[in-house]
């Protein structure tokens, strides 16, 4: 199969939304799209008129399958007026069985007439064909491509007919083109037209994406009308105020709702109750679904009793003493090995969360050799980018050898041991806050 055929194959299958087949002949007929084209799209799909599921045939590809009205060869371009600054009177003719070479100095009109190429086989990779400012006439830029189609027949196209499907066969590449497939290293990055189709409609779908967000915050659901109530009377413009910053104690303070009423009410649900049956099977299975879930929550007020027991939090509490009390060790061998360090607090949580950041620096330097397994000398800090030198580097060894230590180990294996308790009494909490009764 070829890529075309592949491509076909993907955009009819039933399960891609209709709209694909939309977009892509839309493209082919523009060789891109507006914001006007996503509105109008976006706006049939949220209406529901939107009914477009024709499938998407080769014919309607450019260049995709050639046939007898495909051009074959280009013979000339004639009838030139206003096109730059080209010359009006001799047409630019191509040997049909060779190579035509155009040439002539700058500003000669080559680049004219590669534009008019470009503007008939490809119209998304031209510019705009700008008229002679030279001439006082006021005629759109003209001029006629004459081409031999598959058949043999010789056919014109002009500027003023628009793109012409029949001429994609006409391959044409210049220096704007050959920007578009070479990237920096000069490496040749040809894309096949139906891959750009494709790229034209992701863009497509991000656009169509945000216009329905855009949508979705300007289109508001109206209020419903409640039927039955007074004009003038205070529950109706109570209602009809509701928002989201409503106050519940506002709003119940706007309605004279006593014990009279009260007994009313009680009275006509009871009698909506007895006319319909099917509301005692709606109560029985409240019930049944509220004794599941009582069921759960014991479950769950079980779990956190072996977790708050008396037996657990003083299992906590005795855990957390040993863990300060390996902290302080800890922090007393690090005072003792740093006595000389000019700041506080070396050995110590934070302290140790800072060092285990620069390890973790060290390990991803290139040069690491120079810190592992000790500091050399000669390294730059890696803290301060300055000369350790013997003395900072010897101390940057004890550093290591203290966070490396078994006291500091120890320290670390208690603390996590805590906060692991801590969490699992966090997490029973909030199983028991999403159950609903």
């Amino acid at each position: 199969m070829t890529i075309e055929q592949d491509f076909l194959a993907f955009i009819n299958e039933s399960e891609r939304p209709q709209w694909y087949r939309y977009a892509i002949r839309l493209f082919v007929a523009s060789d891109t799209f507006s914001e006007s084209d996503v509105e109008a799209l976006g706006l049939a799909l949220l209406d529901g008129t939107f009914n477009n599921d024709l499938a998407l045939n080769a014919d309607e590809l450019p260049g995709s399958t050639p046939n007898a009205e495909s051009a074959k060869t280009l013979n000339a371009i004639d009838e030139i007026f206003g096109v730059n600054a080209l010359n009006t009177d001799t047409p630019l003719e191509f040997n049909p069985t060779g190579i035509s070479v155009v040439f002539g100095e700058n500003g000669a009109g080559k680049s004219g007439f590669a534009r008019i190429i470009r503007k008939a086989v490809r119209p998304d990779a031209g510019e705009e064909i700008l008229p002679n400012v030279f001439i006082t006439e006021a005629n759109k830029p003209h001029a006629k491509l004459i081409y031999t189609t598959e058949s043999d027949e010789i056919r014109s196209w002009d500027l003023s007919d628009g793109p012409n499907r029949n001429l994609s066969s006409i391959r044409f590449f210049d220096r704007p083109h050959s920007e578009m497939y070479v990237d920096r290293e000069n490496a040749v990055t040809f894309r096949p037209y139906v891959l750009s189709l494709l790229t034209l409609l992701s863009t497509f779908s991000v656009h169509l994406s945000e216009f329905f967000k855009r949508e979705a915050e300007v289109r508001e659901t109206p209020r419903p009308k409640l039927a039955g109530l007074s004009a003038a009377g205070a529950v109706k413009e109570a209602l009809e105020g509701l928002s989201a910053t409503t106050n519940a104690e506002d709003l119940l303070s706007s309605f004279d709702f006593g014990a009279e009423e009260k007994v009313q009410l009680d009275e006509a649900q009871r009698k909506v109750a007895e006319l319909h049956p099917e509301a005692r099977q709606r109560e029985i299975k409240i019930r049944l679904t509220s004794k599941s879930r009582l069921n759960s929550l014991k479950q769950k007020f079980g779990q956190l009793d072996g977790l708050a027991s008396s037996a657990a939090i003083e299992q906590t509490r005795a855990a957390a003493h040993q863990a300060k009390a390996k902290r302080s060790a800890a922090n007393e061998i690090a005072a003792s090995l740093y006595e000389d360090a000019a700041l506080a607090g070396v050995g110590e949580a934070t302290w140790i969360t800072m060092w285990t950041a620069t390890e973790g620096y060290i390990r991803q330097l290139t040069d690491r050799d120079s810190y592992l397994p000790s500091f050399a000398t000669e390294a730059p800090c890696p803290l301060c980018h300055q000369p350790l030198g013997e003395l900072a580097a010897q101390r940057m060894d004890n550093f290591r050898a203290f966070v490396e230590s078994t006291a500091s180990s120890q320290a670390d294996q208690a603390e996590k041991a805590i906060e692991q308790r801590i969490q699992s009494i966090k997490q029973a909490l909030r199983d028991l806050s999403l159950i609903h009764i």
